[in-house]
């Protein structure tokens, strides 16, 4: 487990998830939130094939701006302008929009751990940290993400051996200043 300086209540489970979160700290702010401009690529260039951001245009659309080249490769392909619940199990689609939003609403970063199970039979667990940002109109409706395959198989094509299921095992609200949002364990579990 690695800990954060910025937020070390939080154990992550990879380093880089560490070091986004740090990162993410150290940006200038405005009532709790950076400018999306203030996100400088060429500070984290080692994070950005596991990055992804996600722009809440209304409920149930959640516009994919940019996905990473690893991210790609785990959806079997880009998504970068797609909704990004298209690729959610409807029936967790309202549930994944309410846990998205608190972030930007409330605001909050989140953590959340994701067993993801390929058509081969292949389950693969991932931690993503995600982050609120504002867009250029000032407003918080922008997320960064930053994943990791916990354990992941080196040499294997993904994008051949496309996702069948994906789920949240859980998900833990981290505090950037604001507190935590309500939100029930148990949805994650349905």
């Amino acid at each position: 487990m690695y800990t954060s300086a910025a937020f070390p209540d939080i154990a992550f489970e990879n380093d880089r998830a560490r070091l986004f979160a740090d990162y993410w700290a150290s940006l200038p702010k405005i009532d709790l939130v950076p400018m999306r401009s203030a996100f400088d690529p060429s500070d984290v260039p080692h994070l950005l094939q596991t990055c992804e951001i996600h722009e809440l245009v209304r409920p149930g659309v959640v516009l994919v701006r940019l996905s990473g080249s690893d991210m790609a490769n785990r959806y079997s392909g880009d998504i970068t302008g797609k909704n990004y619940l298209d690729i959610v199990d409807p029936s967790r689609r309202d549930k994944v929009w309410r846990a998205l939003s608190h972030i930007v609403n409330h605001p909050s970063a989140m953590c959340v751990r994701i067993r993801n199970v390929r058509a081969s039979g292949l389950v693969t667990d991932a931690e993503a940290v995600g982050f609120p940002f504002r867009g250029a109109d000032g407003r918080a409706t922008q997320i960064i993400y930053q994943s990791n395959i916990n354990n992941p198989k080196e040499l294997w094509d993904y994008r051949q051996d496309t996702r069948k299921m994906s789920r949240a095992l859980g998900r833990t609200y981290i505090d950037i200043g604001a507190g935590v949002p309500d939100w029930d364990p148990a949805e994650d579990e349905e």
